[in-house]
Formats: C-alpha cells, structure tokens, sequence
C-alpha cells in the first residue's frame, strides 16, 4: 500500500455499549473525543437499530449530554452509546490535534454516507466524498461492518455498464 493509499485509511477503537446515565460519569470516555453511534427504538425499524452517528472535537460526554436535553431523554426506550476514537494502526493514539479532528470528520462522513441512519437523514443528502477512502472499525463496533470504503462505489468497473 503506498504512502497516499496509506494516509485515507481511518483506524477507530470503538467501546460500549453505554447507557446514557451511567456514559455521563465514565471516567474512562471523559475526555476523549471521536465519533459516536447512538442506538434505540425506532417506529419502523424496530428495536436496537443505529438512530445516530455523530462526532465531537471537544468530549463524549459534553456531546451526548446535548443530545440527552434535547431528544435523547424522550426516545421510546432506553438508547445506548458507543464512542469511537481515532487511532493509529498499532492503536496508540493519533500525535496532531490537527490530523485527530480532520480523521475524526473523514470518518464520520463515510459512516453517515455508508450507514444512513434515519435521525441523520438531513446531512445525508449534503454528503460528497471525492478522495478514496477506507475506515476501519476495532473492537465493540455496535452493528457497523468492519470496514467501509469509498473503494467500490468509485471502481473503473462500473464505467462498463454505463
């Protein structure tokens, strides 16, 4: 893999499940920052499905306590929480603020464009990846896949069967 191919890879460690009670006095996610998925009940989709994914560049908990005041405390059932953080490819944490908050919103725009969840579906439309693309998920990944890429949908393949 070449050292441009390299650099769109995104690597996130993800934890959780969390309830949302409990996520605001884990001391462990305090001060992180990353992208975050929150699941729940849903009218049509039933029940535990991905309702949200979201990022933030200050900490999890400040974040989804915003969500909590304003939707999360009237959802239908409880909702849980997982946080994912933006790591290298041994693990270890990314050195740059700078680059943390640029693959921060790299990935959360591939999830949002790959995952579509229904109370994300206004940025959804908005949403234009140019560049190739590759994120992959570690660890308590909730019910994203493994890995997500701009890869296959920008294939010379498909040039064929215009």
């Amino acid at each position: 893999m070449s050292k441009e191919q390299q650099s769109n890879v995104i690597h996130l460690l993800w934890s959780g499940p969390h309830k949302v009670d409990s996520f605001k006095t884990n001391s462990t996610i305090d001060n992180n920052k990353g992208v975050y998925q929150i699941y729940g009940t849903h009218p049509i989709y039933g029940r535990n499905v991905l309702l949200y994914i979201g990022k933030t560049n200050d900490n999890f908990i400040n974040r989804i306590s915003a969500h909590d005041d304003v939707w999360i405390k009237y959802e239908y059932d409880e909702v849980t929480i997982y946080t994912g953080t933006v790591v290298d490819e041994y693990g270890e944490g990314v050195e740059s603020e700078e680059d943390e908050k640029t693959l921060i919103d790299r990935a959360e725009q591939l999830l949002l464009y790959y995952c579509a969840p229904a109370y994300n579906s206004n940025g959804i439309q908005k949403l234009k990846i140019t560049e190739d693309r590759r994120l992959l998920n570690y660890g308590k990944i909730g019910s994203l896949p493994t890995e997500v890429s701009t890869l296959w949908e920008k294939s010379k393949v498909w040039e064929k069967f215009k």
